[in-house]
């Protein structure tokens, strides 16, 4: 930290500079993506990132009910069928949503991917974890979920349309339960079942926080970029 940020933090709250400090972090890796994107042809005024997180607590006993009316059939990275229940039949579900940040990592990572020439790049969506640790907010500096204690994998990842990708983790069981304060996509292609593994590029904060019991939930995350 230079001595002009180090006055800057004395004068400010620290989690006002935090704050202040994330906000000029996401404007210049905002500006840089939007500038790589241009270089490709893309012309654009400006890039939106949104992801919202749908805990659904399912009516199914057993995993080959989850498989036959809520997830879609995929083969070889290709839709073959979409899941049999609609979304509106889904919604009844519901029981809580969040809204996520795109973290530092996140961003600087889809910055790598649009400017890189290699055929294969880190996987960006390997786990989603929750965390029990009581917080108040969520910042795109994070890199961890506080009092992560459970993580699994996606079952499905299907891109809808050209701006919007559905991902459905599954916890079932008592797998997961507890209550949840926050949760968040792990990847960087080293992140495994094993909590804090991984680069953090999405943290969402469940407020009000939400109890899982004993039972099966679908965490349905769609991000849709604009």
């Amino acid at each position: 930290m230079k001595m002009g940020e180090i006055d800057m933090a004395q004068r400010m709250n620290l989690a006002d500079y935090r704050k202040a400090l994330g906000l000029q972090l996401r404007k210049r890796i905002h500006q840089a993506l939007v500038d790589i994107l241009e270089r490709r042809g893309i012309a654009l005024d400006g890039l939106h990132f949104d992801g919202l997180i749908k805990v659904r607590e399912l009516p199914f006993d057993c995993h080959d009910e989850i498989a036959r009316w809520w997830l879609p059939e995929i083969v070889d990275g290709r839709l073959i069928r979409a899941a049999r229940m609609s979304e509106r039949e889904k919604e009844r579900y519901t029981a809580c949503e969040a809204h996520n940040h795109l973290t530092v990592s996140g961003r600087t990572a889809l910055l790598a991917y649009l400017s890189s020439r290699e055929l294969t790049n880190p996987p960006w969506s390997q786990q989603f974890g929750v965390g029990n640790f009581p917080i108040a907010s969520v910042d795109t500096a994070d890199t961890s979920v506080q009092g992560e204690f459970y993580r699994n994998n996606p079952s499905s990842i299907v891109i809808s349309g050209n701006n919007q990708i559905d991902l459905t983790t599954i916890f079932s069981g008592t797998n997961g339960n507890g209550r949840w304060f926050s949760a968040g996509l792990f990847g960087g292609g080293n992140a495994t079942s094993s909590t804090g593994t991984g680069q953090l590029n999405t943290h969402a904060l469940i407020k009000p926080s939400y109890v899982k019991a004993t039972g099966n939930v679908s965490i349905d995350y769609q991000i849709i970029v604009n």
